[in-house]
């Protein structure tokens, strides 16, 4: 039946008028026609416009997926649907760039749509392929990323020695975790209005100290050391102030001290799988280096480390509070984040989807195949045996083609 509506245009429209109709229908033709209305002092409605043939059809289930590297080792893969579709029957894979194995990703958070991919190589290509049914249709859907480089560590412990009156020897430690090709040392010049501008830029490989040429004796310089390698260049040590003098050919330290700080916060709250491997490092700066040490619900858990200190839990199992303590001379400085542990994962026992026939009769010579194919969290591997000798085979689903002996 024939219904109307009647509706006022609002005065950014202009001249062209709009409507929104509302509770039509998918799957259902509508027949729309537009006549005016005139007001005064009598209403009046004026001829309609030609009949147009509408039909809403609704929208197709679509499926999305995004992944973005949140460090070098670690992945957050996202899903979602067009006009919030139900995911039913979800299966997110990934694989490196040769796509030789795709590896199924455990752990996917039905509510907040996400799945936490880690042991990445840095630098390298992945993809990630999700599979599911939206309102009963199957989708399949393909993402790819790029892990980023390793970070470098800064160098620490930086120290100038006077070598002669225009020349010092920088020195510095750096730690192992990640290696270094080399150092760059940047020395800069104060100038009379209080700002440092840059006079020398040297290289050095494999070194762990570099002799600075050419400075004015009585100027105040600063030295900074940053660490490259053939992926990444790290991020600078804290500055060094100092000043040739020209009496004695020493260096005169110049008064530099500071709070310690972190290089980076925490997160807030972390969520993990139960019983997965977790590490989580506090870098900090300051003068003199501050020492940094973890605790875990109040309790100390790691020895305290220069500069930079690094977590490393084989297996988490229970929901903690992990904080971080940086202390100087100068004070101490805390933060933390809550790690929330998930359920442990799912596991069903091997079986098969259906059982082979006890005895087969065949000809002598004859080929014969059957298919093997097993069930169970995680994916069981198949196995064939030949009068219980292990059969040698690469595929997925090995077959004994030809039967030779009469009875096997």
């Amino acid at each position: 039946a024939p219904k109307e509506e009647t509706f006022t245009p609002q005065p950014e429209q202009g001249s062209r008028w709009r409507a929104i109709l509302k509770g039509l229908k998918t799957s259902t033709k509508y027949k729309i026609q537009v006549a005016p209305i005139y007001t005064g002092s009598q209403k009046k409605v004026g001829p309609k416009s030609e009949e147009v043939t509408f039909s809403h059809d609704g929208f197709k289930p679509e499926l999305s997926i995004r992944a973005i590297a949140i460090n070098p080792n670690t992945a957050i893969v996202s899903l979602d649907t067009v006009g919030g579709d139900k995911i039913e029957k979800l299966r997110i894979f990934y694989s490196d760039d040769s796509a030789i194995k795709w590896k199924r990703v455990d752990g996917y958070n039905s509510k907040e749509k996400y799945a936490v991919v880690t042991g990445l190589d840095s630098r390298s290509r992945y993809f990630f392929m999700a599979k599911a049914a939206v309102n009963k249709k199957a989708r399949s859907v393909v993402t790819h990323l790029f892990t980023p480089p390793v970070a470098l560590s800064s160098p620490i412990n930086v120290s100038v020695a006077a070598k002669s009156e225009s020349s010092v020897l920088v020195s510095w430690n750096y730690g192992l975790r990640i290696p270094a090709k080399g150092f760059i040392i940047l020395v800069e010049k104060l100038s009379p209005g209080g700002s440092f501008s840059p006079v020398k830029h040297q290289v050095v490989f494999n070194e762990s100290e570099a002799l600075v040429k050419e400075l004015e004796s009585g100027e105040q310089y600063q030295v900074k050391v940053e660490s490259f390698n053939t992926e990444n260049v790290g991020s600078c040590s804290d500055p060094i102030l100092f000043k040739l003098d020209v009496t004695d050919e020493t260096t005169t330290p110049v008064p530099d001290s500071r709070h310690p700080q972190f290089v980076r916060d925490l997160p807030k709250q972390l969520n993990i799988k139960h019983g997965n491997v977790f590490q989580l490092i506090c870098s900090t700066t300051g003068t003199p280096t501050p020492s940094v040490q973890w605790y875990m619900d109040g309790f100390a858990i790691s020895e305290p480390a220069d500069g930079e200190n690094k977590l490393y839990i084989a297996q988490f199992t229970k929901n903690s509070t992990l904080g971080c303590r940086a202390t100087n001379d100068h004070g101490h400085i805390f933060q933390q984040t809550q790690v929330n542990v998930g359920p442990e994962p799912w596991r069903e026992p091997a079986r098969l989807r259906y059982e082979l026939p006890s005895t087969i009769s065949v000809n002598h010579g004859e080929v014969v195949r059957e298919v093997c194919i097993g069930a169970g969290i995680p994916s069981p591997t198949v196995t064939w045996y030949k009068n219980g000798v292990k059969v040698d085979s690469q595929s997925d689903f090995p077959e004994i083609q030809r039967f030779d002996d009469r009875n096997v």
